[in-house]
């Protein structure tokens, strides 16, 4: 089984700072990341981004987090891999938070640090209890090709576990093939209630945050064979 050698993952972080400005920074860290397996997700590279929008007089904020590992086969049809979120890793409108979810501006530190605290308390995530949460991944189908960017698309159909509760769900993704990375993106969203968490709410309502949630998944995977072959076929049917 071929492996992903660490010049590989410096050129990756190379792409990665164009796409991102922002984490120019994680050249190094990628670099020092032991090699990866085919199908494992890159976790220094890789982000969970969340958009939650205020209700009310609240602000609508944008969370970062990352993984702890993963593993991820475009095109399998059955067991094709595991995403694990590191929880206390949730960050409250990070600079790339904002922009990937669509807020303008930054917020100010202390504004920060008061809403990843109520985030992470026993009332919303309650991390210091729940402080993974787990996507087990049943299959990951072809469904063609994107029609904005033309880019083989992809169904992802699992098990989400959060805070102790689990819900079937499916996620749109697209994959792309960069260098020696597929570089997979999607989003989806849910309502924090249906995983037993009860938006936050202050002053009977009039400060608060909505229900429903937006996931955006922006993940990097040392490709198997089986994933690339996937794309071509997809590729060669357009």
């Amino acid at each position: 089984m071929t492996v992903i050698t660490k010049t590989a993952l410096f050129c990756a972080a190379v792409v990665l700072s164009a796409v991102l400005p922002d984490r120019a920074t994680a050249q190094q860290q990628i670099a020092q990341r032991p090699t990866l397996r085919p199908g494992d997700v890159n976790v220094e590279a890789s982000r969970v981004f969340t958009y939650v929008k205020g209700t009310g007089m609240g602000h609508s904020h944008g969370m970062e987090a990352r993984l702890s590992r993963g593993h991820l086969v475009p095109g399998a049809n059955r067991n094709a891999g595991q995403l694990v979120i590191d929880m206390k890793s949730f960050d409250a409108d990070t600079p790339l938070a904002r922009q990937v979810v669509g807020i303008k501006g930054e917020s100010a530190n202390w504004m920060r640090k008061q809403v990843s605290k109520e985030m992470h308390g026993s009332k919303v995530l309650n991390s210091s209890t729940f402080p993974i949460a787990t996507f087990d991944i049943a299959s990951c189908t072809s469904v063609g090709v994107s029609r904005e960017a033309g880019l083989p698309s992809y169904e992802l159909a699992g098990n989400l576990t959060l805070c102790g509760q689990t819900k079937t769900i499916t996620i749109p993704v697209t994959v792309e093939q960069s260098n020696d990375w597929l570089h997979l993106t999607g989003r989806f969203s849910f309502k924090q209630s249906d995983f037993g968490i009860k938006p936050l709410s202050k002053g009977f309502g009039a400060i608060g945050v909505a229900d429903e949630l937006t996931v955006f998944g922006d993940l990097w995977i040392a490709p198997t064979a089986e994933s690339l072959a996937s794309m071509r076929g997809l590729k060669q049917r357009r």
